[in-house]
């Protein structure tokens, strides 16, 4: 398991004893909501004025920032614990303090406390891509090429682990397979892949099997591992 480069190729309906082609099916759609963006120059008091204004009905886990400054104001009304509008948000903050201000001009003069946060700056793993430390951004934009190869990393690391925790089950089950119906067989868990069409010839279906399995045997220990996980 330390070193799948030995990893064996079978032909995908010889070693799946449930084989059947799948049938496509569609992804679902996720109806995504945009954060309203109202442009204006907002008096919060005599001296904080913003131009970029962006409200939200929902808790935003990147916020936008900007050198000119970013306001995101949370409509709470209906929120059951109003502090998620600085739980749910990702970036490191501390330090700073809190203002009271008197009489806010966007908020219709009323008493407001001005809360402050200092970047306290980001943890960058050791094995982390150079490329990806020295891009500039201002906000996450999951349309990005930048957050497309985080996000497909992570993805690859899942699967991979994933797949581990599925074999290290495997290892605490014997397989089923007995010779001459009375011998139990004795190989132990391996990571394989067959082809699953003639036609395509660099897909595979990957799965948990066994080492002592032969061509023609039925009933060896066969664990698919699923490659959408």
């Amino acid at each position: 398991m330390d070193d799948i480069s030995d990893v064996e190729e079978f032909q995908f309906d010889e070693v799946n004893p449930e084989f059947e082609q799948e049938s496509e099916t569609e992804s679902l759609v996720e109806e995504s909501i945009d954060d309203e963006e109202i442009p204006e120059i907002a008096c919060f008091t005599s001296r904080f004025r913003i131009k970029t204004i962006i409200h939200s009905n929902l808790p935003i886990e990147y916020p936008a920032t900007s050198p000119e400054g970013v306001a995101t104001i949370f409509h709470i009304t209906d929120w059951a614990d109003p502090s998620h509008a600085w739980k749910n948000v990702q970036y490191s903050m501390g330090g700073g303090g809190i203002h009271l201000i008197k009489e806010s001009p966007y908020f219709g003069n009323v008493q407001v406390n001005k809360e402050e946060r200092d970047c306290m700056g980001i943890k960058v793993c050791q094995f982390t891509d150079p490329s990806l430390t020295s891009i500039e951004h201002n906000e996450v934009d999951i349309e990005s090429s930048l957050w497309k190869n985080i996000t497909e990393n992570r993805n690859t690391d899942f699967k991979k682990t994933s797949t581990y925790i599925t074999y290290l089950a495997a290892k605490g089950t014997s397989c089923k397979f007995k010779y001459n119906n009375e011998i139990a067989c004795s190989g132990n868990p391996v990571l394989c892949k067959s082809r699953i069409s003639q036609d395509l010839p660099n897909v595979y279906q990957w799965f948990i099997g066994c080492s002592m399995y032969r061509v023609g045997d039925k009933w060896h220990r066969y664990i698919k591992v699923d490659s959408e996980k």
